[in-house]
């Protein structure tokens, strides 16, 4: 018996080997520098207007600088499913630029049926280079950042929310100027606590 589908129905099987990362450029804000490959199988299948997908990528030797922050970060070899709603890179260990360690607690990229990408993940590590920025960069606050803690990135990849609960290591150096010459900035996204 052969089954009846709607008009304009679909069903794609996408498989990929060792292709490189770089076309994330076109697609994530705020990461560039992409370097590695990937492997993907994924099934798609449905309307084109709500498809359904499945399956799984697997990258290597990745590398990919994240602008905001001036840091560049390594994953040696992952596989993340991919659903309807997420590209789930739980487990992941993510490497700084000097070798120091970090993992994905939870999440990874978020998605709605391919479209309206997003970040919902938490990081934790015992020590890894969170920020190294100059004024250039950014003159409302800038410096080297490294320490312990979780980091969870969570919005659209064009705005994403960063909530930072760390504690600074031996080598951090951030400064935020009382004043800045081009004009006062309100700096209200930023909040210090000791809890001793």
């Amino acid at each position: 018996k052969v089954a009846v589908r709607k008009p304009n129905y679909f069903d794609i099987a996408i498989k990929s080997d060792r292709y490189p990362l770089r076309i994330l450029e076109y697609f994530l804000v705020g990461a560039s520098d992409f370097e590695g490959t990937f492997n993907a199988n994924l099934a798609l299948d449905g309307e084109p207007t709500k498809p359904n997908v499945k399956g799984y990528v697997a990258v290597e030797n990745v590398a990919a600088t994240i602008d905001f922050l001036n840091t560049r970060y390594f994953v040696e070899k992952d596989t993340a499913i991919v659903t309807n709603r997420w590209i789930e890179a739980k487990g992941t260990v993510i490497k700084d630029e000097m070798g120091n360690t970090a993992e994905i607690k939870r999440g990874g990229l978020t998605h709605n049926r391919l479209k309206n990408l997003g970040v919902d993940l938490e990081v934790t590590s015992k020590k890894f280079l969170a920020m190294n920025t100059t004024k250039k960069d950014n003159p409302v606050f800038y410096g080297r950042g490294i320490g312990s803690g979780d980091i969870i990135f969570k919005g659209p990849l064009t705005q994403t929310d960063i909530f930072v609960r760390s504690t600074a290591g031996k080598g951090t150096n951030i400064t935020i100027p009382v004043a800045n010459t081009a004009g006062d900035t309100e700096v209200s996204f930023i909040r210090f606590s000791n809890e001793e």
